[in-house]
């Protein structure tokens, strides 16, 4: 059984493994006020560094099978895994886990060692590398007394977890980074919401259909000039940057993920078009 089968709106993953076939490496999917810097919720260790050797990433379905079998089960017990993300460099996974008993989100290196839980006591969901390895971000609320859901951001080097700003009371999914590797875009109802990790800025950007609602984690191109993302029930839509222009490109009702080519001309985007899902590119 694959992660999709597990949670739904994991299907991103899926899409951008499955994908990764047809065009190599991908990018894309690859505010409310801030909030006081803090540690996280149990204060992680340091990440230790991985041994320098090479590596040879393995084909991108092959990669999948390997991290849903492999990191499914803890020696404790079988914990359902969800969201598994590979780092650029390939050394590390990165997924969501309820192992413990909280779903929480999870690092461990390719070969399932060092598995350690980053996100603390916390209720969290959504992980995504930053293109230059250096960063994890995922978005975590306490579980015990729910309160607003955060950003917070993983620093590789010494594995410093920081809480960074409040999204207000709406989940989010996940996010998108820019090939900058400090700002990165996300969902929040009909709102694209760009948030600087640096200087905490935040700019928003609303979507032009009346009452419409932004669907799954939205992904900006690799040369952070565009931003793909699904409105329900009234299509995919591309938004540019800085500008904040948008144009509707298919008009799908259902979509629930997407994944930029390389060189930022194509987009693989997933329907459920003629009753059944499947993949389409879109040539720009």
């Amino acid at each position: 059984m694959s992660v999709a089968d597990y949670y739904p709106r994991m299907l991103a993953s899926g899409l951008l493994l499955v994908a990764g076939v047809a065009f190599g490496p991908l990018s894309g999917c690859s505010s409310a006020g801030g909030v006081r810097p803090s540690s996280a919720p149990t204060s992680p260790s340091p990440v230790a560094p991985h041994p320098k050797q090479p590596f040879d990433l393995m084909p991108s379905s092959s990669l999948r099978q390997k991290a849903d079998k492999d990191l499914r089960t803890n020696p404790g017990g079988d914990e359902t895994t969800v969201g598994v993300r590979v780092s650029p460099d390939g050394k590390w996974v990165a997924f969501e886990s309820e192992r413990g008993g909280v779903h929480g989100v999870w690092i461990a290196r390719s070969d399932r060692s060092g598995a350690k839980r980053v996100s603390g006591t916390s209720l969290a969901v959504g992980p995504s590398w930053a293109p230059d390895g250096s960063r994890l971000a995922f978005f975590a609320r306490e579980f015990k007394r729910p309160g607003p859901w955060t950003i917070w951001v993983v620093e590789m080097r010494d594995g410093a977890a920081r809480r960074l700003a409040s999204t207000g009371g709406v989940r989010i999914e996940g996010a998108s980074w820019f090939p900058d590797s400090q700002r990165l875009c996300y969902a929040a109802e009909d709102r694209l919401v760009v948030f600087d990790t640096l200087t905490r800025a935040t700019r928003a950007l609303h979507v032009p259909a009346d009452g419409g609602r932004i669907a799954g984690i939205p992904a900006v191109s690799p040369d952070g000039g565009r931003i793909v993302f699904a409105v329900a029930d009234d299509g995919v839509w591309i938004a540019s940057w800085p500008d904040g222009r948008m144009k509707r490109v298919i008009a799908e009702r259902d979509v629930d993920a997407f994944a930029w080519a390389p060189g930022g001309r194509q987009i693989a985007v997933r329907t459920a078009r003629d009753g059944q899902w499947k993949l389409h590119i879109v040539l720009r």
